[in-house]
């Protein structure tokens, strides 16, 4: 039989035990971090470790950069040259508006040359686009670019990506070139020196402006030999028009075909749609 003075002990162990316990537990409370976007953890309601809930939504958490696949500089001899480059966006539910970028270019003695693009680009989820400068240094033909590069001018936050609109049709390109019509110099039909085309606009908003693309390349080597963009104005939905004739004017090699045309349209911007 337990005495009176051990049973007194026990339960003044008990009770400091406990007491400790609480301490404890009320310790874990009060220094434990509190949950983060940052964490390593699915808490705070998020919808999968470290995104959605509070945090950022899952889908914009793993947003890839654009890819710039490739760049080319298209001489001119004496007329400048175009500076293009080919640019792919990988997600396939946001795009980007508004994007400043510029090429730079290096001689061979090691001097480098900023050249911006005229204006700001956009590109659609998945789309693989050109950006171009046309007729760069036509002032200054004694550079002699022998590499060049693109850039940003600053990097994208995922507060600038942005999906597209509701309205705007989820299969295929929003405008579509139908149809190819080359008119040749000559009947070996060596150097196209023009092209005609037509345009459908696919989606259901009609667009204050859109441009056509078309790129020209050695068809044996598929060396890029000229770009050339041409602006539309007024392009309602669903409508089909012929595309103006797109000219070049510079002597093109026998060989010569077309290897990059596309239509597109800001479909982001508000103040491109009535």
């Amino acid at each position: 039989m337990i005495s009176y003075r051990n049973q007194k002990q026990i339960v003044v162990g008990l009770a400091t035990a406990l007491v400790i316990l609480a301490l404890v537990l009320i310790g874990r409370n009060i220094f434990k971090p509190k949950p983060t976007c940052s964490d390593n953890k699915q808490n705070q309601n998020e919808d999968a470790v470290d995104c959605g809930g509070p945090c950022l939504a899952c889908d914009l958490k793993d947003l890839k950069p654009l890819v710039v696949e490739n760049t080319y500089i298209l001489d001119y001899k004496l007329k400048g040259y175009d500076l293009v480059a080919k640019i792919f966006n990988p997600n396939t539910k946001y795009g980007l508006t508004g994007i400043q970028g510029h090429f730079t270019l290096t001689n061979r003695t090691g001097e480098t040359l900023r050249i911006d693009l005229d204006e700001p680009f956009y590109i659609l989820p998945g789309e693989e686009k050109l950006v171009a400068k046309a007729k760069a240094l036509a002032d200054n033909n004694t550079f002699g670019p022998a590499s060049i590069r693109f850039d940003l001018d600053s990097e994208i936050s995922f507060k600038d990506w942005q999906k597209v609109p509701a309205a705007v049709s989820s299969t295929g390109d929003v405008l579509e070139l139908i149809g190819l019509k080359m008119k040749y110099d000559d009947a070996k039909k060596a150097s196209p020196i023009s092209i005609t085309t037509d345009l459908v606009n696919r989606s259901t908003l009609n667009y204050k402006r859109a441009f056509v693309d078309v790129m020209l390349c050695d068809k044996k080597t598929g060396q890029p030999l000229s770009f050339n963009e041409i602006y539309l104005e007024n392009i309602k939905t669903e409508d089909m028009r012929g595309v103006p004739t797109i000219i070049w004017r510079e002597s093109l090699p026998l060989g010569t075909t077309v290897c990059y045309r596309k239509a597109h349209t800001d479909v982001f911007s508000a103040d491109n749609r009535y």
